[in-house]
């Protein structure tokens, strides 16, 4: 949401600085286009925007629920891919 040789605002900025995907995609303004875009990605969303930094050191998951993860990431429906369109 910068323009190239924009000075933004800096509460703007500094509120992006969270691993809450929530909040990052409403600061986006991406919440309308998340609403209008197909279910298989509104469903990766919901798989991942929980994902916290925590996370990451969580041991115990199974190798299907690491793989359900992934593919909701990066996989043709994910987040990632829905994602890049917006850059």
């Amino acid at each position: 949401m910068t323009q190239r040789h924009e000075f933004p605002d800096l509460r703007r900025v500094q509120r992006t600085y969270t691993h809450n995907f929530e909040e990052l995609l409403r600061l986006a303004g991406l919440e309308p286009r998340l609403d209008a875009a197909e279910p298989a990605v509104r469903d990766a969303w919901t798989k991942t925007k929980s994902w916290k930094v925590e996370t990451r050191y969580n041991v115990g998951r199974s190798e299907a629920e690491v793989l359900d993860f992934l593919e909701a990431v990066a996989g043709r429906h994910g987040v990632q891919r829905w994602l890049k369109q917006f850059w």
